[in-house]
C-alpha cells in the first residue's frame, strides 16, 4: 500500500512539474518566495555592420533614396527607381558612355545627378572605370567617372536579386551599345502582366529617344550600415567609422532669418529633420498632434498635410506622397523632413552643403 502511495505521488509530481514547464511558468523565485514570469525585454537595436556584409539583392538607404545592393565586396549599387525625367542617352546618336560630352546621359549623371546629392554623400562615393564596350565584347572600351549605368551583362548576372525590386515598367537604360543596331542601346524594362509577376525583357532602343535612367555607382565597401527597424533587407547608410564630428550644427533659415528650435535638426537618410512645431508654425500652419496613432496634421487655407510617425507615406490634401525620410521622434520631440513641409506648404527650399544650412523661403 505504501508502495502505491508512494508511486502516485511522484506521477503527480512528475505531472505538475511538466505541466508548469509546459505553461512558462517554471522560473526563478522571488525573495519573498512567489514565482513570477520573468519580463520580456525589448529586442537591442541591432549594431552597425559594414556594406561589404551585406547580400547581393539587399536594399541600402543612401541620400535618401534606395539602392539595391549588386556587389557588397565592391560597394556596386542601382538605383531602385529612376532619377529625374525620361532622358535621351546621347541626342547626337553616340552609342559611347562619355562623361565628357555635354549632350551624353554620362554627363547628365556626374553633374546634374552627383551635384543633387550631398556633400557628405558625395564623398563616400569611389571613381570607378566603367567598360563601354558593345555585348559583344563589352571590355573593348572604358572610362572613368564616379556615376554610372549598369551594363548588359551586370544586369543579366544581378538580376534574379533586383527583379523583385523593379520599380517601372518602361524601359531603362544599360551602358552597353547595341552592336547590330546603329544609335541604339541597350535597355531593360518591365512589362506588367495581369496577376503575374512583370515579364522582364532587354532590347536596343534609340539613343536619341527618351528613357529612364537608374544611376549605378560604387561606395566605399567598408562604409557602414544599419539594419531599418522594419526590414531585415534594408539598411540605413550610416558612413564612415571614423567621419569627422567636428561638422557645424545645421541650420535652418526662413527668409533669412533663423528658425528658433528646442531640439537641433538631425539628418536622416540624406534628409533635414526638424521640430515639428517650430517649421509649421514659422509657415503660417496650424498643427495637431494625435498621440493615439502618432499622427499630425497641418493646415494652412486651403493646404492639409497628414503625416504620420515612421512612416514614409504623407498625404498633401488627399494625395499621396512617398517621403525619403519618415517623421520620428527623438529625445521626445517629433521631427519632420523640412523639404516636404515647406514646399508642401508653397515655400522654396534650398540646401547649402558648405555651410550646412536648409534656407527655406516663402511665397507670400
Amino acid at each position: 500500500m505504501k508502495k502505491q502511495v508512494k508511486r502516485f505521488a511522484y506521477l503527480l509530481l512528475s505531472f505538475m512539474l511538466l505541466v508548469t514547464t509546459m505553461l512558462g511558468l517554471a522560473g526563478p523565485v522571488s525573495a519573498g518566495g512567489s514565482t513570477k514570469n520573468t519580463p520580456t525585454l525589448p529586442t537591442p537595436p541591432a549594431l552597425p555592420v559594414a556594406l561589404n556584409t551585406l547580400a547581393s539583392g539587399d536594399l541600402v538607404v543612401f541620400a535618401g533614396w534606395a539602392w539595391n545592393v549588386l556587389d557588397p565586396s565592391t560597394g556596386y549599387l542601382l538605383r531602385q527607381r529612376a532619377y529625374g525625367s525620361d532622358q535621351p542617352f546621347d541626342s547626337t546618336d553616340s552609342q559611347t558612355f562619355d562623361p565628357s560630352s555635354p549632350t551624353n546621359i554620362a554627363y547628365y549623371l556626374n553633374n546634374t545627378f552627383y551635384n543633387s546629392l550631398p556633400a557628405a554623400d558625395q564623398a563616400l562615393i569611389q571613381p570607378h572605370s566603367w567598360t563601354t564596350g558593345n555585348e559583344t565584347d563589352e571590355s573593348s572600351g572604358s572610362v572613368t567617372c564616379k556615376i554610372g549605368l549598369i551594363s548588359l551583362s551586370e544586369y543579366k548576372e544581378y538580376k534574379d536579386d533586383m527583379n523583385s525590386n523593379l520599380s517601372e515598367t518602361s524601359n531603362w537604360w544599360t551602358r552597353t551599345p547595341a552592336s547590330d543596331l546603329t544609335g541604339n542601346i541597350w535597355t531593360v524594362g518591365a512589362l506588367p502582366l495581369f496577376n503575374k509577376a512583370p515579364q522582364i525583357f532587354e532590347a536596343p532602343y534609340p539613343a536619341n529617344k527618351g528613357g529612364l535612367v537608374r544611376p549605378a555607382l560604387y561606395l566605399d565597401p567598408n562604409v557602414l550600415v544599419s539594419p531599418e527597424r522594419y526590414s531585415k533587407s534594408i539598411f540605413d547608410l550610416i558612413g564612415s567609422a571614423t567621419a569627422s564630428s567636428t561638422e557645424p550644427a545645421i541650420q535652418v533659415n526662413i527668409n533669412g532669418s533663423p528658425l528658433q528650435m528646442d531640439v537641433p535638426p538631425t539628418i536622416v537618410n540624406g534628409r533635414t529633420l526638424v521640430p515639428l512645431r517650430a517649421i509649421f508654425e514659422a509657415l503660417g500652419a496650424t498643427v495637431q498632434w494625435n498621440a493615439a496613432d502618432q499622427s499630425i496634421v497641418a493646415t494652412k487655407g486651403n493646404i492639409t498635410i497628414n503625416l504620420q510617425i515612421g512612416s514614409t507615406t504623407a498625404l498633401n490634401n488627399g494625395a499621396q506622397v512617398t517621403l525619403d525620410a519618415a517623421p520620428q521622434i527623438v529625445n521626445g520631440r517629433t521631427l519632420v523632413p523640412a523639404r516636404f513641409v515647406s514646399e508642401a506648404l508653397g515655400a522654396q527650399v534650398n540646401w547649402d552643403a558648405t555651410n550646412r544650412q536648409v534656407n527655406i523661403t516663402t511665397t507670400s
